[in-house]
């Protein structure tokens, strides 16, 4: 089981959200909390210290981008012998991904694009197999 220090909540000189720090098996952990409401620098500093606790901590360094997954998804598709092509997908997934959420991408996609429900749930699908790829 990997040791978790309690950690702590702090603001950088010129930063107008929270940071926090923890260690994990000595070693130190920081990063931005991506918010200037102290309670929710706290719950997210709770959040990441269970990760830690049950294993599931990821470094920032570590985490897998979009075109990681997006790399990894061709080449298991092209493995696999898919007949789909996901190319048209992803480029509509690239766009957004690099900065939106899942629930913000629906709602813009079925409202504001037009696309229908069919098309929207295969591009999410080819979402959901991306992450499980990573």
């Amino acid at each position: 089981m990997p040791r978790v220090s309690k950690g702590t909540v702090y603001r950088q000189q010129g930063s107008q959200n929270w940071f926090i720090k923890f260690y994990l098996d000595g070693k130190l952990k920081r990063e931005t909390a991506g918010s200037p409401d102290h309670e929710q620098a706290l719950a997210f500093l709770r959040q990441r210290i269970e990760e830690a606790e049950r294993g599931r901590f990821t470094d920032l360094s570590q985490r897998p981008t979009f075109a990681n997954m997006q790399a990894r998804l061709v080449e298991n598709y092209e493995f696999k012998r898919n007949r789909t092509e996901p190319t048209r997908f992803l480029r509509r997934l690239a766009k957004f991904f690099e900065e939106e959420r899942i629930a913000e991408y629906s709602r813009t996609r079925l409202k504001t694009d037009g696309a229908a429900p069919a098309t929207l749930r295969r591009e999410l699908a080819v979402l959901k197999r991306m992450l499980r790829l990573s």
